[in-house]
């Protein structure tokens, strides 16, 4: 989360608006990945979870108070979880922190993840 391609600079100053937009554009986005997806890791279907310190909350959605916890993107097949991509705003400075996970050595599908995740944020953050 510290390494220079996981730090976001962002105009958005409400964390809350800005995963709002996010969550808002995603399933057109999942639409236009969802074969690259199943054919590249099996993935059938995605969840979105929002954290609040040691809450876990179903999404899309249904986030309380400054809205600042994480919020990730679970890639699953019928067996379980494959990947993700999380997001999560700093508390003291204009930045948003990414992450993405896949199952097994796979860099260069964690970098492609990653590389997805980044081009949603950019949009959130100037829609």
């Amino acid at each position: 989360a510290y390494e220079p391609r996981a730090i976001m600079r962002i105009a958005s100053t409400s964390h809350a608006d800005l995963k709002r937009r996010f969550e808002a554009t995603f399933p057109d986005e999942w639409d236009r990945r969802r074969t690259s997806l199943r054919d590249g890791l099996g993935v059938e279907s995605w969840r979105i979870e929002n954290y609040e310190g040691t809450v876990t909350r179903p999404g899309p959605g249904n986030r309380t108070g400054a809205e600042r916890g994480g919020l990730k993107v679970v890639f699953s097949d019928h067996e379980g979880d494959r990947a993700f991509i999380w997001m999560r705003g700093s508390g003291t400075e204009p930045v948003f922190r990414i992450m993405a996970d896949v199952e097994g050595n796979r860099p260069e599908v964690e970098a492609e993840l990653l590389e997805w995740q980044r081009s949603m944020v950019e949009r959130a953050d100037r829609a």
